[in-house]
């Protein structure tokens, strides 16, 4: 056999010579011999080594036998190392054994997990792209890339395999896989067109996964029909049905089929995962809460939001807070709602619109406010913005709460907004009502005066606004602003009771700016009036306009008014009928009808309301003309000893020392008490001077002339150009004269400088300046005055020409001249200007130049010189005002608790003592003595005073912690008629700060817009409330960093793709913790 095949073999070689040499065209008889010796050659190398392949190759084909046999029983690591074996025994590469035995070895590494197994298989796909394995050489290599999780070459691997070259088998497994290998690499059409290819295939192990990819696919896509039919028909299978419920749960809460979801999740609840739950808590919650069981929704989202914390979605949030709305838990809804309220998306304004409600319901209609107010900003919701708005404007209007008049815009914007509102009508009814109860009058009239046709009611309004307006201004001392409002009202004239009252309170006004006779007119046409006679105030009117006469001087217009006010008035013992009897006195007894003026002061006595001592005091001055001198006497003894310490003490001794001295002619008696107010009281009083003068007159009628000598002289040593001085000088001359020293006299005359021949010059260049002043010329006059004082700088004028040039610079509005010439008068011994003068010079100082320390010694002194108590009473309230704003605390509470001693004081200073006392306490750190001082401001005032007082309460109880009555004290300010803006902004910057503190920052920021975005004054409390917020918005940063956002969706996660994996072919998938992803690495498909 070996012998015929080597025959063959040469025969076969001679054959193919034969064959290259003709189909080259070679001459073969020229070859013939060349033939015979290629042909042994070749038969002798052929037969040597074919003998050598026979020995080779038979060791090689039983490996390789062997290892195919081992190859089918799938007993790879064994079949490799013959495998191995076959390619090492076989030299030639192009073996078709060696080829075939290459393809196995690398099959068997990828079987085993070799780490050369891709090197294998990439190897034989490029050494041997034309053998018939090349195709499944790629579908293996695609497994094996997808075992080890790179996608993206197991795809490309794929590509390359002709799925018809696969058996069904492996083309299942190479859709699966190509499916699987897109779907990770997010390829999802791809992805979707693999997996399709397995629904039908009913006995592929590859059906259920590549379903459940594919329903996957379709429920990300929104596609829940044909996600939920997918899902549903792997409900039984073991590997998913703990993924599926939660599928199909969904995809029923998407399909808004709620009875089915109600069917299947509350099982699933119980049996899913702690992960899981606040889902699916949520989902059943939901179904109910969309199904309108608000009571069955509770349960599910309250488990939903303990286990979620702060990751629970917003929308959540609101469920949960609308269910309970709906059940009536509003403490709970209000918590929820709240969380959502402070945003400006249509769910904080639902949020906010249904908080508003709720606060209604809890009796908290002022949070109620801001919530509708804020709902109605937010703008998103059309139906939500207009019914907010409506309500934001009615419930302003019946909490009376309208800060910077937001109530009369919020209708006004609600009318122009919204004319076919069915609320419209209503509207107008409530912006009518508005206009008359606001607080804030100047923004009510600017809005009242921009509409063009007023109805009758809005007239009606109108003019009570403007009459509210002129009172507010009255309060506040601003009367000649009052007169405009008070006559505007007059003018409107549609309510018979605001015209009469405007007319009375614009009569109060003129005379409180001096016009009396504008006053005495406005008085007299409110006594006129229409329905004026039946007011409590009628009466007033008298009495005001018999003190208009009275300050002009016009006394027996004044007696006539005063005794019609005591004929009419109901109380005969009132202050008022008491007053009203002293100025009928001082009336009569200016006119010398001193027996009807005692007669008066007489019954004012009698009632002992006011002014006691002054009636007495002036019945003594009536008795001396009537020149009942022993009833005088009495009468200021009794004064004297009633009241010691009367303002009119010191000039009550004084008559009644004169009494003794030139009625009686008791001369010691007189000397007494000369002598006594000489000694009690302070050299400057007027009735001082004139005591001295007094003893001398009378020690020169009991013929002591040296006594009577020494005291004139001090008169005129202490009391230079004043009258006392002159008439001193005049008394002098008359002793001397009459006891022949007159060359005495003249020398002391030298002495003092006193050049008593020019007497004369001087008074006729004085007098002729003084009557140009008395013709009302004061350029002229000041000019001859001035060269007066400059001929004679010690004339007997100098206090008078001082005096007169100082009123008319004043008069000029030169107060720096002014006070000059006044200075020289205070700092000149006392005389009958000292006093006039320190008024004058305290004004100019205190309103004019606002030096509060000339001012305060000014008011000093004027308090220890003046005779008159209104101006005592003056000079202290001063010193009080001026220590308060030279903030000097402590003398200021000094000088506050001796004003509050003054009887009869206005109620207006008494409120300003008042508060400084307060603000003082609150310097010491005394609260509860300065809320006492405060309280007591608030209960007795309706002016701005009240609402600082109101203010200041809150403060003091915010600063203790008592945020309730804090909060009750703040809306006082904003109720408070009429109203502060200043004191409003700063009650809400307060109420701010409580809602802070309270943990209610919807409230503080709704309060804080409010000023930011409605006040157009004081800048310094807008910044205020800008820094506020800013600390608000950095509290809910803080809190918006604890949320998480929570999604709908079931994301595909390393738990769900362990659900099948491991099921399906444990050995085709590697775990993923030991799974390195080549795509992710440096180089990836390298």
């Amino acid at each position: 056999m070996l012998k015929s095949l080597r025959k063959h073999k040469i025969a076969s070689g001679l054959f193919v010579v034969f064959l290259v040499a003709l189909l080259i065209g070679v001459d073969m008889s020229k070859i013939k011999n060349k033939i015979l010796l290629i042909s042994v050659f070749l038969f002798l190398v052929s037969g040597g080594v074919y003998a050598q392949k026979t020995v080779v190759y038979d060791e090689p084909e039983s490996f390789y036998q062997d290892a195919l046999a081992l190859f089918n029983k799938d007993q790879f690591g064994s079949a490799q190392d013959l495998f191995q074996k076959t390619i090492q025994g076989i030299p030639d590469r192009y073996s078709n054994m060696r080829i075939n035995a290459e393809y196995y070895n690398a099959i068997c590494a990828v079987e085993l997990f070799n780490s050369n197994a891709e090197i294998l298989l990439t190897d034989f796909i490029e050494q041997h792209s034309e053998s018939t394995h090349i195709k499944y050489i790629y579908f293996q290599l695609g497994k094996f890339q997808f075992r080890k999780k790179a996608y993206r070459r197991a795809i490309k691997s794929f590509k390359e395999v002709d799925i018809y070259d696969l058996s069904e088998t492996d083309r299942e497994e190479y859709y699966f896989k190509s499916g699987y290998a897109y779907f990770r690499r997010k390829d999802i059409p791809k992805a979707k067109k693999y997996f399709y290819e397995l629904l039908n295939k009913e006995n592929s192990k590859y059906r259920d996964p590549a379903t459940y990819y594919y329903s996957h696919i379709s429920y990300t896509e929104g596609n829940y029909s044909t996600a939920l039919k997918g899902f549903l028909s792997l409900k039984e299978n073991e590997s998913f049905n703990s993924i599926i419920p939660y599928y199909i749960t969904h995809i029923y809460y998407l399909q808004k089929n709620y009875d089915e979801l109600l069917k299947v999740a509350p099982v699933l609840l119980d049996k899913s995962i702690e992960s899981r739950k606040p889902e699916i808590a949520r989902l059943i919650g939901e179904a109910y809460y969309r199904k309108g069981e608000y009571k069955n929704a509770i349960p599910y989202l309250d488990q939903f939001y303990s286990l979620s914390g702060n990751t629970a979605s917003e929308e959540s949030r609101y469920l949960m807070a609308y269910s309970y709305y709906k059940t009536k838990n509003y403490d709970k809804a209000i918590n929820y709602f709240k969380t959502l309220s402070i945003g400006s998306d249509t769910l904080s304004q639902n949020a906010n619109y249904h908080l508003a409600f709720c606060y209604l319901q809890i009796d908290k209609p002022h949070f109620a406010l801001n919530a509708f107010k804020y709902a109605y900003s937010i703008n998103k919701n059309p139906q939500i913005t207009e019914d907010a708005l409506y309500n934001f404007a009615k419930l302003s209007y019946e909490l009376a709460y309208n800060p910077y008049n937001q109530a009369i815009i919020a209708f006004r914007n609600y009318v122009d907004n919204y004319p076919n509102s069915e609320h419209r009508t209503e509207a107008m009814e409530y912006l009518t009502k508005m206009y008359l109860s606001t607080r804030n009058y100047p923004e009510a009239l600017k809005s009242i005066e921009q509409i063009q046709n007023k109805s009758p009611e809005l007239m009606i309004a109108y003019q009570r606004i403007v009459y509210a307006r002129g009172v507010e201004l009255f309060n506040n001392r601003k009367y000649s602003e009052s007169i405009e409002y008070f006559n505007k009202s007059i003018s409107i004239n549609k309510v018979k009771k605001y015209t009469a009252e405007s007319r009375f309170w614009c009569s109060e006004a003129y005379y409180l700016i001096a016009d009396y006779p504008a006053a005495i007119k406005s008085y007299s046409d409110f006594m006129t009036s229409a329905g004026a006679f039946s007011m409590a105030i009628y009466q007033e009117a008298s009495y005001n306009i018999g003190y208009a006469y009275f300050k002009q001087k016009e006394y027996e217009e004044a007696n006539k008014n005063f005794r019609l006010f005591v004929m009419n008035e109901k109380d005969a013992n009132s202050v008022y009928v008491n007053d009203a009897y002293n100025r009928i006195g001082d009336c009569y007894f200016i006119g010398r009808m001193f027996t009807q003026a005692i007669e008066n002061y007489d019954k004012a006595i009698i009632i002992k309301k006011k002014d006691v001592d002054y009636a007495l005091f002036k019945r003594a001055e009536s008795l001396g003309p009537l020149r009942k001198f022993d009833e005088k006497e009495e009468t200021l003894l009794k004064l004297l000893k009633e009241y010691p310490n009367s303002f009119y003490a010191g000039n009550a001794e004084f008559a009644l020392a004169s009494t003794y001295f030139r009625a009686s002619k008791n001369y010691p008696k007189a000397v007494e008490h000369y002598n006594h107010i000489i000694d009690t009281y302070p050299a400057d009083r007027n009735y001082v001077k004139r005591a001295m003068l007094d003893i001398g007159l009378v020690y020169n009628n009991m013929g002591e002339e040296a006594k009577a000598i020494s005291s004139l002289k001090k008169v005129n040593k202490n009391y230079k150009g004043s009258k006392e001085s002159k008439e001193s000088l005049k008394i002098l001359k008359g002793i001397y004269t009459q006891n022949g020293n007159v060359d005495e006299f003249l020398a002391w005359l030298k002495g003092q400088g006193i050049k008593y021949t020019r007497s004369e010059e001087d008074s006729i260049v004085y007098y002729a300046a003084e009557n140009i002043y008395m013709q009302g010329d004061c350029d002229k006059s000041t000019q001859d005055f001035s060269k007066y004082l400059k001929q004679f700088p010690n004339g007997f004028f100098i206090n008078n020409a001082n005096f007169y040039m100082a009123d008319c610079e004043f008069r000029a509005g030169k107060y720096a001249d002014a006070l000059k010439n006044y200075q020289f008068l205070i700092d000149n011994p006392v005389s009958e200007y000292t006093e006039k003068s320190l008024q004058k010079v305290a004004y100019i100082n205190f309103e004019k130049y606002h030096d509060y320390r000339a001012a305060l010694v000014a008011y000093k002194r004027l308090r220890d010189v003046s005779e008159y108590k209104k101006t005592n009473k003056k000079a202290r309230i001063g010193i009080m005002q001026c220590y308060w704003n030279l903030e000097e605390k402590d003398n200021a509470y000094s000088a506050a608790e001796d004003v509050l001693g003054i009887n009869s004081l206005d109620p207006i200073i008494r409120i300003d003592a008042k508060m400084i006392l307060a603000k003082v306490w609150i310097d010491r750190g005394e609260d509860s003595l300065a809320y006492i001082q405060f309280a007591i401001v608030a209960d007795s005032s309706k002016g701005e005073a009240s609402a600082e007082a109101r203010y200041s309460m809150a403060e003091i109880k915010y600063r203790a912690g008592d945020y309730e009555k804090s909060e009750s004290l703040i809306y006082d300010v904003i109720e408070q008629e009429p109203s502060y803006e200043y004191w409003l902004v700063k009650a809400f910057i307060l109420s701010g700060d409580i809602f802070i503190k309270t943990d209610n920052l919807h409230q503080a920021k709704a309060t804080l817009n409010s000023i930011v975005e409605g006040v157009d004054v004081y800048p310094e409390l807008v910044e205020e409330a800008k820094r506020r917020l800013a600390e608000i918005e950095k509290i809910e940063v803080q809190e918006k960093k604890k949320e998480e956002s929570d999604d709908v969706i079931i994301e595909f996660n390393k738990d769900d793709e362990a659900l099948f994996i491991g099921d399906y072919d444990d050995s085709e998938f590697i775990n993923e913790e030991e799974y390195i992803d080549l795509d992710e690495m440096d180089g990836g498909d390298k």
